[in-house]
Parts: C-alpha cells; sequence; structure tokens
C-alpha cells in the first residue's frame, strides 16, 4: 500500500520542519471523525487505545510503556520537569549555547527563582563535552540538550554525555525530537532521565501530539507541576467521580493533563506502526545512504561549503551546507519544486525513508545548474 501521494515534480526533504502524514495516519483521523460524528461513546477504548500507542513508543525507545505519558509537544515534555522539579537557589542547568528555543525557554524561566542556567560553548557550532564536564560544580543539577542538532544534524554522543550524568548524579534531559523515527535511541543504555519529543516531525504526526518518557529511577522527583484529574488514582470509574481527595499516581500518568488531542494522537499511533514495522536502524541506514550520494558531490568542488560533521558516529538524517549565497540557492530550490529548509545561513536537507536517490539526484542537479549559472561567469 502506497502510503504518500505520488511528489509528482516535487521532492520533499524538509522532514526536520514538518513531516507529511502516511496514508494509514490521515484515514485514522477521518475514521475517528465519522465515529464521534455518529453518537458513538468512545469512552471504554481510549484507555486500551493509549495502552498500545504507549507499547509502540516503547519500542522505539527501549522504555516500558508505563514509563511513557502524552505530551502536546516538545516544550510541554521538558516544562514538566522545569515545573515538577524542586529547585532551589544557586542550582545550576546547563544548556548548549546553539540550543533550539524549545530547548531553553522551560529552563530560562526558571530564573526567577534563583536558578542558574548556564550556557555551555560550543567547539565549531557543536556542543563539547569536555568543556562540559569541566564546568560542572557541585550545584549542577541538570543538563537538557538536544539529541540532533536542528540547524547542522549534528548528532550529539548522548551515551557519553548520560554516563558523566550518572556518574555526578545529574539530571540528564534529552529533546529528541530531531531523531525519533529515524536515528535509533536507547533510553536505558544512554542514562536518560527524561526524554520529550512533538510528533509532528520525524513521527510523521500532526502539530499538537508528542510524548514524553519519565524512568522509573529519575535521580530526581519530578512532581505535578500542574494537575489534571487522569493524574490521580480513580480507578477509571466514571459511576464515581466526585473523590476529591485521590493521591496522585506513581506512574507518569500523574503528569497527565487529562484528555488529549484525541485525533492527532490517533494519527501518530499510525505512523509509529509505520515506522516500528520499517525498523529505526533500516531507516537510519538509508537516509545516511542518500546522504552519502550528496556528500560525495559537495566534496569534489570548492563552491559549496559543508556545514555537518562527515564522522559517521555525529551523523544524522539532517545534512547542511553553505555557499556565499545560501538565501538565494534555498529560493532556487524552491522555485524548481525542490522544498529544503534555511537555517541559521544553511540549507538543510533532511531525508527520509520516503525519498529516493533519483531525488537526490535531482538535487546534484540542481546544485550544479546553481553553481555554473551564467550570471557567475
Amino acid at each position: 500500500m502506497r502510503q504518500f501521494p505520488e511528489p509528482g515534480e516535487k521532492i520533499y526533504f524538509n522532514t526536520a520542519s514538518i513531516g507529511p502524514w502516511p496514508k494509514d495516519s490521515r484515514q485514522a483521523i477521518m475514521e475517528l471523525i465519522e465515529q464521534w460524528s455518529g453518537l458513538t461513546d468512545p469512552t471504554p477504548k481510549v484507555f486500551d487505545f493509549w495502552r498500545e500507542i504507549k507499547a509502540e513508543l516503547g519500542k522505539m525507545i527501549n522504555a516500558h510503556p508505563d514509563q511513557i505519558g502524552f505530551a502536546f509537544n516538545t516544550s510541554h515534555g521538558l516544562s514538566l520537569a522545569a515545573t515538577g522539579i524542586d529547585f532551589k537557589p544557586g542550582d545550576e542547568i546547563f544548556l548548549s549555547d546553539i540550543e533550539f528555543p524549545a530547548n531553553t525557554y522551560p529552563w530560562t524561566n526558571l530564573r526567577d527563582k534563583g536558578v542558574e542556567v548556564k550556557f555551555i560553548k560550543s567547539t565549531d557550532r557543536r556542543f563539547d563535552i569536555d568543556i562540559f564536564e569541566k564546568a560542572i560544580t557541585e550545584k549542577t543539577k541538570i543538563l537538557s540538550i538536544s539529541y540532533i542538532q536542528f540547524f547542522n544534524g549534528y548528532k550529539n554522543d548522548i551515551r557519553k554525555l548520560g554516563e558523566i550524568c550518572k556518574d555526578r548524579g545529574i539530571f540528564y534531559i534529552v529533546d529528541a525530537i530531531q531523531g525519533m523515527g529515524n536515528v535509533p535511541i536507547d533510553v536505558k543504555s544512554c542514562h536518560i532521565d527524561l526524554l520529550a519529543s512533538g510528533g509532528h516531525k520525524w513521527l510523521l504526526s500532526p502539530v499538537g501530539c508528542g510524548f514524553f518518557y519519565l524512568s522509573e529511577n529519575s535521580k530526581l522527583e519530578v512532581k505535578q507541576g500542574f494537575a489534571g484529574w487522569f493524574g490521580v488514582d480513580w480507578k477509571q470509574d466514571f459511576t464515581n467521580l466526585l473523590r476529591h481527595n485521590l493521591e496522585p499516581r506513581k506512574s507518569v500518568e500523574r503528569l497527565s493533563l487529562s484528555s488529549v488531542p484525541y485525533p492527532q494522537i490517533y494519527a501518530m499511533h499510525e505512523s509509529i506502526k509505520l515506522i516500528n514495522s520499517l525498523g529505526v536502524e533500516r531507516i537510519y541506514e538509508h537516509n545516511l545512504g542518500l546522504l552519502d550520494r550528496l556528500i560525495e558531490y559537495l566534496q569534489d568542488q570548492d563552491f559549496y561549503r559543508i556545514a555537518s560533521s562527515a564522522d559517521i558516529y555525529h551523523r544524522s538524517s539532517i545534512f547542511s551546507f553553505s555557499c556565499q549565497n545560501p538565501a538565494e540557492l534555498y529560493k532556487y530550490l524552491a522555485d524548481n519544486n525542490i522544498i529544503a529548509s534555511y537555517r541559521e545561513n544553511l540549507v538543510r536537507i533532511s531525508a527520509n525513508f520516503y525519498n529516493s536517490r533519483a531525488q537526490i539526484d535531482k538535487l546534484i542537479e540542481n546544485l550544479e545548474r546553481f553553481r555554473n549559472r551564467p550570471e557567475r561567469k
């Protein structure tokens, strides 16, 4: 079954911005609309469905379903820790100075509480583990970092960072949105305390849905920074709701805000099943193979400048490069039906499993034409 429409002349290399929805995901939303429009009460099936999707997410990151909760986006998942951890004046939170804003503002918002938010200086626009390790003090409480750097695709060594945080007792948080569904990740072997991701990029899901993972052995307790009625243990008994002294759940459900965006979550369920059926490892290998072809071309001439790491250990499904006039190149590609991104003065190509070698070759043809334009002669 073909999951995506025929692209026609348009080539989409922009999953790192927003991912297309598979056919089954679009169909799931329509079926839900039909069901609810038919005055059918979906409540009896909701909790079984939630368990199913948490199981699929658990497969993707090697976590138990009970350690996974739903979020509206990445910032929501990160904010669960920002609002739920007991901070004291002088506590230190470390971030990268090239971090995406979704993973900065939940933390800088804590400065009013006397929390010290410190940005680790990057080296060559990449997170420097040595600088981070030397900066740690007895007051360092949290490290929050992206798995994949958004503008150049640099894959941080989250396993090594996890080992450092484990040894030093630092609560370790990973913003995984640019890696989920396209680069393998194991929360246990990486010693991650909390992971958060929106679903609208590589998880190929609608805007407004995502998830978080919280380790059952996390170094700090994450309390209910804000609470909903699903956050207490009312035994799913809809006939006895006038109970106002229930205790918070022990599982991550204590952080739940009750009703979730059902249509988006239904779509995400189908998208994640598709990704798991293909296998994240296979998807990653496919994407690296496509970008290998692009790298071969870019390395052969001096008009373009590669901005992403060539080290296989730090490569992802995102590859960025530049030239003397990258904004003009970005527009040129768009005018020729090649959809990329323009980030931090770089042209960003994000390849996924629905892209092909022929599409990479078409991209290279356009890059060659741009390089050899008559006006440059």
